[in-house]
């Protein structure tokens, strides 16, 4: 076999698999040409060699440069140095602002009392408030009570439930979760952390939401939107929920708790969302080490 024939082959079976952007193309269609040339003699082969070595590691560097585009940001560059006073301090001065750009901020689920809530709290875990207000807002008026749940098929509340995502898991928590209140607590929904999180289905955040929401109790709750908007006002210095909830309850007044994750909470709705933020709207961008980065 020629070597130019040869070399070609091997050249192209190792850069093959770095066809990506506009250089990794660019070189292929050069090295296609220079192998098939006459004038491709042993002399090049070194020349070749290492040409293909610097282009796939151009290659590679470009490829690790795209995946990082699309991660997510790192909460770490946001976080800002300063003391827990000037952080206590400029979260204050946050929550003064997006209380002021959204008074009526609320929980975006439907409920009527703390059972619903918690229900639909619990069936809301990666499905949407509006999918489920749409489908809880006629099961509630036959389904009024936990021995309601439980009076019912497994099967027929599945398919009740069937639009929700994960519906047939969820469909098991609401039933043990409707069972431990009869069994634990005569069918009513506990004022505690501890109990509700001994629930079935049940994590801190859905506890947040019935405690703050219904009983008035001091409550951070780590939805997607409070997550991603805390880190990127470098309020929070990790991206697990349960930390944020305890580095946001040290420098947010238990009194605002509640209504600081429903301000910002929507302020995430509304301007910061994951992928197109609105920074040139955002009332807060200035007191955040994160505007115009994401």
């Amino acid at each position: 076999m020629p070597i130019n024939a040869f070399l070609s082959g091997r050249i192209r079976y190792v850069i093959s698999p770095l066809y990506t952007g506009r250089i990794g193309r660019t070189w292929f269609s050069y090295s296609s040409n220079v192998f098939s040339s006459p004038l491709f003699t042993n002399t090049s082969y070194v020349i070749i060699k290492f040409l293909s070595f610097i282009m796939r590691e151009k290659c590679f560097q470009l490829q690790i440069k795209q995946i990082q585009d699309n991660l997510p940001y790192l909460n770490t560059q946001y976080k800002m140095p300063e003391s827990t006073t000037k952080l206590k301090s400029r979260a204050a001065r946050i929550y003064e602002l997006l209380l002021a750009e959204y008074p009526d901020a609320h929980c975006h689920l439907d409920y009527e009392n703390p059972f619903q809530l918690l229900i639909s709290t619990l069936l809301a875990a990666q499905c949407t408030d509006v999918r489920v207000n749409l489908v809880m807002g006629e099961l509630y008026k036959k389904y009024k009570s936990s021995k309601d749940f439980l009076a019912v098929e497994p099967s027929e509340l599945e398919r009740e439930l069937s639009s929700i995502t994960f519906f047939r898991n969820k469909t098991k928590s609401v039933i043990n979760c409707c069972k431990a209140l009869i069994e634990k607590h005569g069918g009513k929904v506990p004022h505690t952390m501890e109990e509700l999180t001994e629930l079935a289905g049940v994590g801190r955040k859905t506890a947040n939401v019935v405690l703050g929401n219904c009983f008035g109790e001091p409550a951070i709750t780590t939805d997607t939107h409070l997550n991603r908007v805390s880190q990127r006002l470098g309020l929070v210095d990790s991206d697990v929920p349960e930390k944020i909830e305890m580095e946001l309850k040290k420098i947010i007044p238990p009194e605002n708790q509640m209504m600081f994750s429903h301000v910002i909470g929507e302020h995430g709705r509304q301007i910061c969302k994951a992928k197109k933020p609105a920074c040139g709207e955002c009332v807060v961008g200035k007191l955040g080490p994160s505007k115009g980065k994401v």
